[in-house]
Parts: C-alpha cells; sequence; structure tokens
C-alpha cells in the first residue's frame, strides 16, 4: 500500500489522495 505525502494535513485535505486512504479514517 502506498503512504502518504509525509503530511498527515495534506491528506486529509485531499481526502486520502494518495491509494492509502486509511490514514484518514
Amino acid at each position: 500500500e502506498t503512504f502518504p505525502s509525509g503530511c498527515l494535513t495534506l491528506d486529509l485535505a485531499l481526502g486520502g489522495g494518495l491509494p492509502k486512504g486509511r490514514i484518514v479514517e
């Protein structure tokens, strides 16, 4: 699985733009 860009805030803003959207949940 792919990891976030390295910024949790970025992932949340993109709604888990990366394959690994489990961070949002």
